[in-house]
């Protein structure tokens, strides 16, 4: 979290106090202090509700981790089409088009059997709606602040 959050600052599409490093250590630190505070906030939630660390916070957490890089990993396989649609001189139809569409529909797949069997991989059918919810409002979320930097602030957009 440090690291992207550090990236990101530098790119411009974060406060720029997250991109500064520490004058003698040359760390992040401040980025660091915030992916602290918020385990720190985390830890302290999951003792409030005495909710199981393994069991409850493990299963939710690389619930949602998995299902978001299986989504990431499906956009990523759509966005090299666009890309390449774009691009002069195409090394081959195969590479493409082909590879990368056959990809997506396979991924997609995988994503309908994770959201159909999501109970059963997070533990909890009200978990998995929580978790599942969460997954959806971030990409939803992801998708409108990238419209709007693409729109408000391209050089920052074109830089991520």
């Amino acid at each position: 979290m440090t690291r992207y959050q550090f990236a990101l600052s530098r790119a411009g599409a974060l406060p720029p106090p997250l991109g500064v490093v520490h004058p003698r250590h040359r760390a992040p630190s401040a980025s660091s202090a915030v992916a602290s505070a918020v385990a720190f906030v985390t830890t302290l939630v999951v003792a409030v509700l005495a909710l199981d660390p393994i069991g409850d916070l493990y299963a939710w957490f690389s619930g949602a981790a998995t299902l978001g890089i299986v989504l990431l990993m499906a956009a990523t396989s759509l966005a090299i089409i666009g890309f390449f649609r774009r691009a002069d001189g195409r090394p081959s139809v195969w590479r493409t088009v082909v590879a990368p569409a056959v990809a997506f529909l396979g991924l997609a797949c995988v994503v309908c059997l994770m959201v159909a069997n999501f109970p059963l991989l997070v533990g909890t059918t009200t978990g998995a709606w929580v978790i599942g919810g969460l997954v959806a409002l971030s990409a939803v979320a992801g998708t409108v602040q990238a419209l709007v930097l693409r729109a408000r602030r391209p050089a920052v957009y074109e830089r991520l």
